[in-house]
């Protein structure tokens, strides 16, 4: 069971007044979606695009919720604690339970890589500790002390996946969870719309570096020229990962569908692990895990143990069996790297190969070139290609322009009468978005349909 506090615990550590509830109810773990209320559960009432979630406290309350955390008023009648910063009330809260379960947190961020590499990590992590790490996009300032506050006593390690949009947000998560070791997977061109630069998504990625102390670690891809730069900011020791000059070195990648086997190889010798994932670019964040755990005292066996609990569908990257068509769905999000990753994915496939492929979100000055550079990958790995949305224009420019056969719409509803009528039995499908594009719903359409006949 998670640890819990009380409201007057609460209140009496970050701030606030109760109304119409007794300060020793105890408090279980937090959550910002009614639906997903159950009893003792803190509903925190946070403002949303489309309205506040004050409006859905009723509904919470009689689900079963100990109380709503909202910004004032109270709402009259039901059991509030009312805080002038919600979002602040949170991270304490968040903060109370890490201290009070006592777990070492390793912080992971990156512009590609960081959710698989949190993954692969928690699980090898799992091969001696007990260990748990951030759910689904649980990686926000909303997301991180909703984790938190899920943590069960007894824990040895939490793996905080860190996002960011903005300067400052990764500082924020690590106030919350102050990491032990930081993970930073590369520096690419995802955010480019928002920071500006390059340099500028360095520093805001850099962030997790900032509270490492004497006897920390920071853990760097050492074949990302702009991550060799932090060397010098961290206060306790760097490890590389990567191909050459590096602690953790790869000397070897097979992939096959629904399979990877890397070789590393560090100063205890050479070893092969093995994932039942798809494509060769994960050799990268299987060797971020690897080290993360060599560095935390685990021997081979147990990093290969705890490999072993991976499932297959664990990662963005999912292969699904649709009637006779193979879909490689690939649409949590999009940026050129991953985008490359998964169409080499697909070159290897047998059979008549399609990508669908949308739009690539936040790329700022390099959006164009960007696309046409994925139309450049997308005609060399695929039969067919249909791009959608307003960007893929230029995707679809350059595909034709290199010879491919390819088709252009503007969303994926139009993207879903296309497959109806072209995609044919035994066909492989790649499918890779941005979230906005919704390629996502896509494909639980094409599920239901079931595929050509």
């Amino acid at each position: 069971m998670p640890v819990t506090f009380t409201l007057g615990e609460l209140v009496a550590r970050a701030g606030g007044v109760l109304s119409a509830v007794d300060a020793q109810r105890a408090i279980g773990p937090l959550t910002v979606d009614s639906r997903e209320v159950e009893p003792g559960m803190l509903f925190c009432a946070l403002p949303g695009r489309n309205e506040h979630g004050r409006h859905h406290a009723s509904a919470a309350v009689e689900r079963g919720a100990a109380a709503v955390l909202l910004d004032p008023p109270a709402a009259v009648g039901l059991p509030c604690w009312v805080h002038e910063d919600p979002l602040e009330a949170m991270a304490e809260v968040g903060r109370m339970h890490l201290k009070a379960v006592g777990a070492r947190v390793v912080g992971v961020t990156g512009s590609v890589g960081k959710t698989s590499v949190k993954v692969l990590t928690a699980a090898v992590l799992q091969g001696r500790y007990r260990c748990a790490a951030t759910p689904r996009n649980f990686n926000t300032q909303i997301g991180l002390p909703l984790a938190l506050s899920a943590l069960e006593p007894g824990l040895e390690w939490f793996v905080a996946e860190m996002a960011m949009r903005a300067p400052g947000e990764i500082r924020a998560l690590t106030a919350i969870a102050p990491p032990d070791v930081a993970v930073i997977t590369n520096i690419g061109p995802a955010h480019l719309s928002e920071l500006g630069s390059f340099e500028a998504i360095l520093e805001a990625k850099a962030e997790i570096l900032e509270r490492l102390g004497p006897n920390d670690t920071a853990v760097l891809n050492g074949d990302d020229v702009r991550l060799r730069t932090l060397a010098d900011r961290v206060a306790g020791r760097v490890r590389w990962y990567g191909q050459e000059d590096a602690d953790m070195c790869i000397r070897g990648v097979r992939s096959e569908p629904g399979f990877l086997a890397v070789e590393l190889e560090d100063g205890g010798g050479r070893e092969t692990l093995t994932i039942p994932w798809d494509g060769a670019y994960q050799a990268y964040n299987i060797a971020a895990a690897a080290l993360v755990g060599r560095t935390l005292g685990l021997n081979w066996d147990e990093v290969r143990r705890g490999l072993a609990t991976v499932r297959a569908d664990a990662g963005h990257f999912r292969r699904l069996q649709v009637g006779s068509l193979t879909i490689l769905d690939d649409t949590y999000n999009a940026s050129p790297a991953s985008m490359q990753g998964g169409l080499m994915v697909l070159a290897g496939e047998s059979g008549r190969r399609v990508a669908l492929l949308g739009d690539m979100m936040e790329l700022g000055p390099i959006t164009e070139e960007a696309h046409r550079e994925a139309g450049r990958q997308a005609a060399q790995a695929a039969d067919r290609i249909l791009a959608v949305g307003s960007h893929a224009v230029w995707l679809a420019e350059e595909a034709r322009r290199a010879g491919a056969r390819v088709e252009w719409v503007a969303d994926a509803t139009a993207a879903e009468r296309w497959c109806r009528t072209e995609l044919r039995a035994g066909d492989h499908v790649y499918v890779k978005a941005s979230r906005a594009v919704e390629l996502d719903k896509l494909v639980s359409r094409l599920r239901e349909w079931g595929g050509p006949s």
